[in-house]
């Protein structure tokens, strides 16, 4: 064999490997990407859990505090009253 036939062969080869060596980046590309897009439609749906969570425990919340009013609405005057003069008193103080 001579030696351009194993430079041929040898370019050949080379071809090839890099052939290859580029699908595999191409799957390892498209595999981080199917990956990313999962743990980001995981974060979305935990965001999403969250928030409902938060919307009900603000929903009790507001439910309590409508009871405790209705309740007591002398002190839930005060309360207010108490609470408009502190923000009117640092508001001033600027």
């Amino acid at each position: 064999m001579t030696i351009q036939e194993q430079l041929e062969i040898l370019r050949k080869d080379v071809a090839t490997l890099t052939q290859t060596l580029g699908e595999y980046g191409k799957a390892q590309k498209e595999a981080a990407a199917a990956s990313a897009r999962s743990k980001a439609e995981q974060l979305r749906s935990d965001a999403e859990a969250g928030l409902h969570e938060a919307e009900e425990r603000a929903r009790r919340a507001y439910a309590g505090a409508e009871a405790k009013v209705q309740e007591n609405p002398g002190a839930a005057l005060a309360i207010a009253g108490g609470v408009g003069f502190l923000i009117g008193l640092f508001m001033s103080r600027r």
